[in-house]
């Protein structure tokens, strides 16, 4: 006995061959300046010339004291970027409030003239109540819209 064919299958186009061919560019870094490579250059040691006084204690003392300063510095802006990711991070944002039928939920979306329904702009409905609201620690990083998406819109 033997093996049943399977039936051919249609042949399929091949990826993308229906958009237009563009050839693709290499990104090429912005040069950078010699004012802003010297600037990335710069000793922080540089700072104490003005101070140093041929004394090995005094001057390997503010040659600490800058050295301690630049770790200070690391340490505030590894702070600064953990709290940031925490704050992007955080999932507890939200509540929700349920009730026993759609009639009671929409009676109490009617009385704060709430614009949504079913989720609802926690900022908008506290302003409604009258709550007054500490404001978010950070800004929210607003990224570059892109013109072709925006334009399907």
């Amino acid at each position: 006995m033997s093996k049943p064919k399977m039936p051919p299958l249609p042949v399929l186009p091949k990826l993308g061959e229906h958009l237009p061919k563009l050839g693709a560019l290499p990104v090429i870094a912005k040069p950078l300046t010699i004012a802003e490579i010297a600037a990335a250059n710069v000793n922080p040691l540089d700072r104490n010339n003005d101070h140093y006084m041929n004394d090995a204690e005094h001057d390997s003392n503010l040659d600490v004291a800058v050295i301690g300063g630049e770790f200070a510095a690391l340490r505030d802006a590894r702070a600064q970027q953990a709290a940031a990711i925490e704050l992007a991070n955080d999932t507890e944002y939200w509540c929700a409030f349920y009730f026993q039928s759609r009639a009671q939920k929409e009676a109490f979306v009617k009385f704060f003239a709430l614009e949504q329904d079913k989720y609802i702009d926690g900022m908008a409905a506290a302003t409604k109540m009258g709550i007054e609201l500490p404001p978010r620690p950070a800004p929210y990083k607003v990224g570059k819209l892109d013109k072709k998406l925006v334009a399907l819109t």
